[in-house]
C-alpha cells in the first residue's frame, strides 16, 4: 500500500516496515502531509490480521534517512497553522513509540533535526558505518528548539548530562559517537542494516540524576554561546527543565510553543534566512 511520500509493507518475515521515499525531491523532509500519511501506515498496520513481529521505518532516497522539517513551512505557516503542525508530528511519533511490537529506524545517511526525531521515536536505531558526522538535532543554529520531541526523547535517550552539550552545540555526531554514546544500538555496513534490525534491543536506560544542577551549571555557561543563539539555548533549557520536572508532555507542550515563539524573534529570522542564503549560494 503505497502513495507519493511513504510506503508501507507487511514482509515475508513478519515484519512490517514504513518508507519514506517522496516523489520529486532529492532527501525526505517533514510536513503535515507526511505525518498524515505515516499515520496512514500505522493504521494499515493496525488493520492486519497477524500483527507484524517488528515495525521498521527506512528511507527510500540513497546516502540520507530524514533531512528535517520542510523549513520553508516553519518560517512561513502561521502561528496556529506551525503548532497544529508540531502537534500533528508529536502525536504522530507518540503512535510509532506506542506500537506493541519492537520498532528500529535504519539510518543509511543524514537524520537531521525532524529526522532523529522520528528515529528517537523507535525503540531502537540502526546506523550505516561511516566517518562522516550525519545524526544532530541543529535547531539551535536556526535560533529554535526541536519540536517534535527531540528535547524529551534525547534527555530520555542519553541522559541530560550527556544529552544538553549536543542540544546546546547543535552539532551532528559520527555512527561511531553515536554508539559511544547510547544513541546508535548497532553500527553496521550499510548492507546489514536490515539484518541487524531482527534482533536488535534497545540500550540500558540511563540512571537517573540529579538533573536541576545540571541545568544551572548550563546556564552558568550560556554566555559562551555566540549571542543571537543565546535566546534559542535559554528556551531549549527551559523546555529541557519542564520535562523532566513536570513530565513528558510538559516538555512536548513546551517545545511547540518555543519553536513558534522563537521563529518570531529577530534572531530566529536571520537565523533562518542565513540558512536559506547558504542554500541559495550551494
Amino acid at each position: 500500500m503505497s502513495d507519493e511520500l511513504v510506503t508501507w509493507a507487511n514482509l515475508a518475515d513478519g515484519s512490517a516496515q514504513i518508507v519514506f521515499d517522496e516523489t520529486g525531491r532529492p532527501v525526505n523532509v517533514l510536513r503535515a502531509e507526511v505525518f498524515s500519511a505515516v499515520s496512514a501506515a500505522l493504521d494499515g498496520i493496525a488493520r492486519l490480521d497477524t500483527p507484524p513481529t517488528r515495525v521498521v521505518l527506512r528511507s527510500g532516497k540513497p546516502g540520507t534517512f530524514i533531512a528535517g522539517a520542510d523549513l520553508r513551512v516553519i518560517r512561513d505557516a502561521p502561528d496556529d497553522e506551525l503548532d497544529a503542525l508540531l502537534k500533528q508530528g508529536q502525536d504522530v511519533l507518540d503512535r510509532i513509540e506506542a506500537l506493541p511490537m519492537p520498532t528500529a529506524a535504519l539510518i543509511g545517511g543524514a537524520a537531521l533535526g525532524g529526522g532523529l526525531e522520528v528515529a528517537l521515536a523507535c525503540d531502537a536505531r540502526v546506523v550505516a558505518d561511516g566517518d562522516k558526522p550525519i545524526l544532530g538535532l541543529p535547531e539551535i543554529g536556526l535560533g529554535l528548539v526541536p519540536g517534535w520531541g527531540g528535547t524529551v526523547r534525547l534527555v530520555e535517550r542519553l541522559g541530560v548530562e550527556r544529552a544538553l552539550p549536543w542540544l546546546l552545540s547543535g552539532n551532528i555526531m559520527t555512527p561511531a559517537q553515536a554508539q559511544e554514546l547510547g544513541l546508535a544500538e548497532a553500527v553496521v555496513p550499510e548492507a546489514e542494516m536490515s539484518a541487524a534490525a531482527k534482533s536488535v534491543e534497545p540500550a540500558p536506560a540511563p540512571a537517573a540524576v540529579d538533573w536541576l544542577p545540571v541545568l544551572e551549571e548550563a546556564r552558568d555557561t550560556l554566555d559562551a554561546i555566540e549571542p543571537i543563539k543565546q535566546r534559542a539555548a535559554r528556551a531549549m533549557l527551559d523546555t529541557v527543565e519542564a520535562g523532566l520536572r513536570d513530565g513528558r508532555q510538559a516538555g512536548l507542550d513546551m517545545e511547540r510553543r518555543s519553536l513558534v515563539a522563537l521563529r518570531n524573534t529577530d534572531e530566529g529570522r536571520e537565523l533562518i534566512g542565513r540558512f536559506f542564503s547558504r542554500k541559495k549560494k550551494a
